[in-house]
């Protein structure tokens, strides 16, 4: 990437860190930054829950919807522009709401499910929604769905526009380092500057991925993984 798509990866990246780590409650926080492209991702913001999953709270999807957006949002405030690497957050903000609507009664048309899913991938197609319901409940739907999307998109542009001397930090350093940690956010937020050390990123695994050992050689005579006894004496 040249320096001008860098600049862009940054403030993505960067937007998705700082709404993220602003609206966190302590149950998702930011884990790493990175512009550093991996698979078919150019960069990506990782989380890591503090306890396991078992039901999504109505207030913490609200605020997953924030933080998909605070990309896109990032690149239209900076730069004045948007482009395509938002693609996924909106796909994934989209099911996210419509899930929120029809499946989980997270909305004033209330506990009803709307359509059942169809697992059809196997046909080659992706996964449909049957409509069981009125063109009138279909627009309902849709209006609760963008209600849903505008709120948290205003929402999460309303930080990007208050805290952007922040997000300039954030993407200073991912332009400077490639990754930082949640931690390093939050030092940005709370102290405008870095103030802990930054280690470099290791070529050739990911950036979230820990150093390990190297596994030690059995001793001599020993099968397998079996711990080595006290010499006998000869």
């Amino acid at each position: 990437m040249d320096d001008e798509d860098k600049k862009i990866l940054a403030y993505h990246e960067g937007g998705h860190a700082l709404v993220g780590a602003v609206l966190d409650d302590g149950d998702m926080p930011v884990h790493k930054v990175t512009i550093i492209p991996r698979g078919r991702s150019l960069g990506s913001t990782m989380y890591i829950p503090k306890k396991d999953v078992y039901n999504y709270a109505k207030r913490r999807m609200l605020v997953r919807l924030a933080t998909l957006f605070g990309g896109r949002i990032a690149e239209e405030v900076v730069l004045g522009d948007i482009t395509s690497g938002a693609s996924q957050d909106i796909l994934m903000a989209t099911k996210l709401a419509r899930s929120m609507v029809c499946d989980w009664g997270m909305s004033p048309l209330g506990p009803i499910a709307y359509g059942e899913n169809h697992d059809t991938v196997f046909l080659g197609r992706e996964i449909s929604r049957s409509e069981n319901f009125s063109e009138e409940t279909a627009r309902l739907i849709d209006i609760e769905i963008h209600k849903l999307v505008d709120e948290q998109y205003n929402r999460a542009k309303s930080i990007i526009i208050e805290r952007r001397l922040a997000l300039d930090k954030i993407a200073e350093a991912l332009l400077q380092y490639e990754t930082i940690d949640g931690k390093h956010v939050l030092e940005i937020l709370e102290f405008g500057e870095i103030r802990s050390r930054v280690a470099p990123p290791v070529i050739g695994k990911p950036a979230d991925q820990p150093d390990r050992k190297p596994a030690e050689k059995p001793a001599e005579g020993l099968a397998g993984d079996a711990p080595a006894a006290e010499p006998s004496p000869a």
